[in-house]
């Protein structure tokens, strides 16, 4: 998937990636802009997309266990500031902070998709950090503070989140959230450097996974739509595909 564009004026995530519209170095220089500025972002490499035989249907899903988000097999990529080092260590990722331009930085992983009932549960795991970090889950296109944050933390330590419970509670009922994933860190001041190395993975468990009906017209709403879905376990290996075989 690849940046979008906005127009003069308009307010909205494609902001971010489109730098004509945003003059203000200030704002060009802020780790929620500047982090995505410019740059592709890589979907979910893990997701498989299958509509052989299945009337029309479409069904995704990960064809994977547990979805790493760090590491030399993430599905996706970090982003940040261009003066900081993202490196790869194994299953975790060491975030460098080197630009002077703020205390606060942070590496993000922008608008990841997933199925919810095979991936619910975010884990994070820090081994070593020369300040204080802080790990938070922002739904895409939702301002305001973020849905669930580890809170500033010192040193190694680990947090996990059911992210399935707390949409549920907050009533979203998708079942493929878009999620940015943020490791953030607090330096002394500006001009000090700053590392952390981390791993994420999104915890697997088996999971059936139903296509999304398609309803054009009313008509089709009254008379029903066919509907497809895969059941998959826990290392996202497929069980069964099974073609619709009536309407929903």
């Amino acid at each position: 998937m690849t940046r979008g564009r906005s127009t003069p004026g308009k307010i909205g995530e494609d902001l971010f990636y489109a730098d004509e519209w945003l003059a203000d170095p200030a704002v060009q220089s802020a780790p929620e802009f500047c982090a995505f500025m410019e740059s592709a972002w890589v979907f979910n490499r893990a997701m498989e997309w299958h509509d052989e035989g299945l009337d029309g249907c479409v069904v995704c899903y990960s064809s994977v266990g547990d979805l790493p988000l760090t590491g030399e097999n993430q599905v996706s990529s970090w982003h940040s500031d261009p003066e900081n080092v993202i490196a790869q260590l194994g299953e975790f990722t060491r975030f460098e902070k080197k630009s002077s331009r703020r205390r606060r930085d942070c590496a993000v992983l922008p608008c990841l998709q997933f199925h919810l009932g095979q991936h619910h549960r975010v884990e994070v795991k820090v081994t070593e950090s020369s300040t204080d970090w802080q790990f938070c889950l922002s739904a895409k296109g939702r301002s305001g503070p973020p849905l669930a944050s580890s809170g500033w933390r010192q040193g190694a330590g680990e947090w996990s989140f059911d992210l399935m419970s707390e949409l549920r509670r907050r009533g979203y009922q998708i079942n493929f959230p878009e999620m940015h994933f943020i490791m953030g860190i607090w330096s002394k001041d500006a001009q000090s450097p700053a590392s952390v190395n981390f791993q994420v993975s999104l915890k697997a468990q088996p999971a059936l996974v139903a296509c999304l009906p398609v309803i054009r017209a009313e008509q089709g709403a009254e008379a029903g739509q066919p509907c497809s879905a895969v059941a998959l376990d826990a290392r996202g290996q497929t069980i069964e595909i099974r073609p619709c075989q009536g309407l929903c």
